[in-house]
């Protein structure tokens, strides 16, 4: 019992270090900061303008050639056997 207290309390005062080592590191403080004068203003509203996103201009589409509508086939052919394969393997988990 005493062996597990002991462990306990390494793990917490490493777990406390850690947690002191981060606040110095990330330059955060518990204690508030006596620099202060008053309270914190809101920041300036955004304009409108700005969260109106920009068009994007249309890519320029080529035709697809042959051999690549060919690739593009066997791709979705292979993947749609995988999946088949995968919902069968489901199906019989579920079974059992």
């Amino acid at each position: 019992m005493g062996d597990a207290l002991l462990g306990l309390m390494k793990v917490i005062a490493a777990a406390a270090l850690v947690l002191v080592l981060w606040f110095v590191i990330s330059g955060t403080s518990i204690l508030p900061s006596a620099l202060s004068s008053g309270p914190s203003r809101l920041p300036e509203p955004t304009p409108i303008s700005a969260l109106t996103p920009t068009p994007i201009p249309p890519l320029p589409t080529a035709e697809p050639t042959a051999p690549e509508i060919v690739k593009l086939n066997d791709a979705i052919a292979t993947l749609t056997a995988a999946v088949d394969k995968l919902n069968k393997q489901l199906a019989e988990r579920i079974r059992l």
